[in-house]
């Protein structure tokens, strides 16, 4: 959640905080921002990218056969 907050993409409600009109005013807020827009297409685009699961994947699978062989 704080992470989601650092990158100007949504905010945290604690669950003592959450009440309808609090959780319908926060998305009003969020979904009208934009900037929260803007960081939402940030977002999208470092993750459309970014390569880092992929390679991972591939590392463990090269790891995989290598103590298979």
């Amino acid at each position: 959640a704080m992470r989601v907050c650092r990158l100007g993409v949504g905010e945290v409600l604690l669950p003592k905080n959450y009440r309808i009109k609090t959780v319908f005013d926060r998305l009003h807020r969020l979904l009208e921002s934009p900037a929260v827009a803007e960081n939402c297409r940030r977002r999208a685009a470092d993750l459309a990218t970014n390569t880092t699961l992929e390679r991972t994947c591939n590392l463990i699978e090269q790891l995989g056969t290598r103590g298979n062989s």
